[in-house]
């Protein structure tokens, strides 16, 4: 589960900006308005959040951990089919609430089923640093192998 979850947080920091180029492009949201886009998810994770409580033990984990697999599917289907923004909005939000529901699941379950003494080892490996997989970092990774070395920058580096 631990390569499943670097492998999701891998492929989302590499795909990240693609929304944004998308959104403020061919869908033609102006770039003052692309803060909804985030505001809209954030608010479904805190739904999504709030409603763990009684949702979780009504439909299961199971059926939770598939509808997070599925939904935020839908919501990139969403944002590729239609140029309606407040169909794509919704989408994420569902995506987002989705997903929170599954964060709950998925961390309730690793905290009953890893001791106390591997918890910390465990949760890091299921959350790698944003930064071991940054998209930007994967650029100057690239931009460095085609100019023939990559060697660690250098901290005085401008």
């Amino acid at each position: 589960m631990a390569f499943i979850s670097a492998s999701i947080n891998f492929f989302s920091a590499a795909t990240s900006g693609l929304p944004v180029l998308l959104v403020t492009g061919p869908i033609g949201v102006p770039p003052e308005m692309f803060g909804l886009f985030i505001a809209v998810p954030a608010a479904g994770a805190i739904v999504g959040s709030l409603a763990a409580e009684r949702v979780v033990p009504a439909v299961g984990g199971g059926p939770i951990t598939w509808l997070a697999a599925l939904v935020p599917a839908a919501s990139f289907a969403a944002l590729g089919l239609t140029s309606n923004v407040p169909v794509i909005l919704i989408a994420e939000f569902l995506a987002a609430v989705a997903s929170s529901l599954n964060q709950i699941v998925v961390s309730t379950l690793r905290q009953a089923a890893v001791p106390d003494a591997l918890l910390g080892r465990v949760t890091a490996a299921y959350q790698p640093s944003p930064r071991h997989f940054d998209a930007s970092g994967l650029l100057e990774a690239v931009t460095r192998v085609s100019e023939g070395g990559l060697e660690p920058p250098s901290p005085c580096e401008d």
